[in-house]
């Protein structure tokens, strides 16, 4: 699930930044009619953010206990629920 979501990101940042690009170049050359980039722009942003947040939400999870890893000083070797090594 992990791989998903970073290749996600991948593809929806591609795609935005291709979008961009293209919205740029469009307003640069006179032509304000762009409301399909704006919203394959917009979707694409989101996706982003979909993605982004759902692998921090995969990723600290421990691997025994299942529960989120969320210490305040970053990445620890114990689970603070299990106890156990991660």
């Amino acid at each position: 699930m992990k791989k998903a979501c970073v290749w996600l990101a991948i593809i929806s940042a591609i795609v935005l930044l291709i979008t961009l690009g293209v919205v740029g170049v469009k307003l640069l050359d006179g032509n304000y009619d762009t409301i399909i980039e704006v919203y394959l722009t917009g979707i694409s942003f989101v996706i982003l953010l979909g993605s982004v947040v759902g692998y921090k939400l995969i990723g600290s999870r421990c691997p025994h206990c299942g529960k989120v890893n969320d210490t305040l000083l970053g990445k620890s070797k114990f689970c603070p629920h299990c106890g156990k090594e991660l």
